[in-house]
């Protein structure tokens, strides 16, 4: 079953998916006949928003079979205070074998999905392995104890210990000892001290870090306790939303962000829980592994790995719903995604997208535009010989919902010139949300091709048989002598027609510029 999260209208921008199950051709180094691709009918539309604050409460541990929606949206995502120095309480809980128990302690990547440890070392500790050190959530799930449930607390503003308690052996960011320092107004972000010695403790440092990163767990509002399992925020493998392990009662997510993310290297993360009658759960460890070297794979006979945001400001979604301007307001997120240009016999390299990435920016209605690019299955080129054609045309005829996204067009761009097709989701959240909410939204995908020549959606039969609607913009190539360089020339567009939207059909085109 679809969840209705994945068909998001952007009802001001006249943006809309229709269908997933288009296809596109995979994009090869040289130059091949034009194919089309007959799409589906769309697919009806809703409006996303963010789940309602909600107290965590016993649920059931039967699993959803759809995503809620809620009614509402908070105009602001609510940051604790920083607590004030407390005396350490004197009495301790014990661990109770019949007490509460960790189900699940993993990782779920920006599109909610489960990663999969890639190993386990010698004491039988699953280790994961990222690229980077961020874009990616913490989970810890919980099975009550038969007596009492679970604490839903991640944080005391008292500066007490919470009832989710998480350790880390090496710092996460800059290690700022600062509790809870989360400034989402002033853009300020400090990181969280590891635990030295590495074990639990009253002593109230160790307090302090355990509350400097409980802070930061998210319930879907911004409040730092568990969620219910109406609320989960890790997908099956239908993607449906449920919990990680059938067992569990209670889920805490924690989003990794860049300002407190993993340092290169091995960081041990310790978890335990605690009931509502003080009883203690088990230990339970991870290793979370942040390998740069895994990037050289990609670097051998080639350009190599490149890390891309897009450069909110000068990232933008023209459209024709808006006389072909602009629409971003200038404040938003880019979690960067890795390319990589790999070995070839000529200079026309293959190209892939090593990591998902996300943008989403606010647009000039208050809402907020999103767009979640997917790693697997991308495949492309970067030519630094200035023989291919990079143009890329998305066609849609409004007469049958048929939809066409022909590549690889045009005239040779020169050198540095790129085109690379992945899935990527494009949806709004409504006014009210933050841009960093976009992670915690991946939409339904469908193939999209990002170019830096000239991207061009047009719609045939456009708003009941008139003209029709057309619009371009031009992307930019990258510099291949300096194509490790981050935040060097390179733009990349692609077109995004929608129909049938609120102000009819539009044609649209993203830039992501970096």
């Amino acid at each position: 079953m679809r969840q209705m999260i994945g068909w998001l209208v952007l009802a001001a921008l006249g943006v809309a998916q229709v269908g997933c199950s288009d296809d596109v051709r995979t994009i090869r180094a040289t130059p091949r006949p034009t194919a089309t691709m007959e799409g589906e009918t769309p697919v009806p539309t809703v409006t996303a928003s963010v789940p309602p604050t909600e107290a965590p409460t016993e649920a059931s541990t039967e699993p959803p079979t759809a995503v809620p929606t809620a009614t509402s949206v908070p105009t602001e995502t609510p940051v604790p205070d920083t607590p004030a120095p407390t005396s350490t309480p004197t009495e301790t809980p014990t661990v109770d074998p019949n007490g509460p128990r960790i189900t699940f302690l993993g990782l779920a990547a920006a599109d909610d999905q489960i990663i999969r440890p890639t190993a386990t070392d010698r004491d039988g500790r699953p280790i994961f392995t990222r690229l980077f050190g961020h874009s990616f959530s913490l989970v810890i799930e919980g099975q009550e104890s038969v007596t009492a449930p679970l604490g839903g607390s991640a944080y005391s503003p008292e500066g007490a210990l919470p009832d989710l308690q998480i350790i880390l052996d090496r710092d996460i960011g800059d290690g700022d000892p600062e509790v809870c320092d989360v400034d989402i107004d002033a853009g300020e972000f400090g990181g969280v001290p590891a635990t030295d010695p590495f074990a639990f403790s009253e002593d109230q440092t160790v307090v302090d870090a355990i509350n400097d990163l409980g802070c930061r767990v998210n319930d879907g509002t911004g409040e730092p306790v568990g969620r219910s399992i109406l609320f989960p925020c890790t997908r099956d493998d239908f993607g449906n939303f449920a919990f990680a392990d059938q067992g569990t009662s209670l889920q805490f997510c924690l989003p990794i962000a860049k300002a407190w993310e993993f340092q290169p290297g091995d960081t041990t993360v310790a978890v335990r829980l605690r009931g509502a009658d003080g009883r203690l759960s088990p230990v339970s460890e991870m290793i979370v592994r942040v390998d740069g070297d895994a990037r050289a794979d990609c670097e051998i006979g080639g350009p190599g790995g490149r890390a891309f945001s897009a450069e909110i400001g000068d990232s933008d979604l023209i459209s024709s719903a808006n006389g072909g301007s602009g629409v971003s307001r200038g404040n938003g997120l880019s979690e960067p995604g890795f390319l990589c240009a790999g070995p070839s016999d000529d200079e026309v390299y293959p190209l892939r997208l090593l990591e998902d990435f996300v943008v989403g920016f606010e647009i000039t209605t208050g809402e907020v535009f999103c767009a979640s690019f997917s790693a697997q299955g991308s495949s492309g080129f970067l030519d630094c010989e200035g023989s291919q054609v990079v143009d890329v045309l998305e066609q849609l005829d409004a007469a049958d919902g048929s939809r066409q996204v022909i590549p690889e067009l045009g005239v040779p761009s020169g050198s540095g010139a790129a085109q690379l097709a992945l899935d990527a989701a494009f949806f709004v959240l409504s006014a009210g949300n933050d841009p960093a909410d976009c992670t915690r939204f991946p939409g339904s995908p469908m193939p999209v091709v990002l170019t830096t020549g000239t991207a061009t959606a047009e719609i045939l039969n456009a708003n009941d048989g008139t003209e029709p609607l057309t619009i371009s913009a031009l992307g930019e190539n990258f510099d291949c002598a300096g194509w490790r360089s981050e935040d060097g020339p390179g733009r990349l567009v692609l077109p995004l027609g929608a129909l049938a939207t609120s102000v009819g059909d539009v044609a649209n085109v993203l830039i992501l510029d970096d």
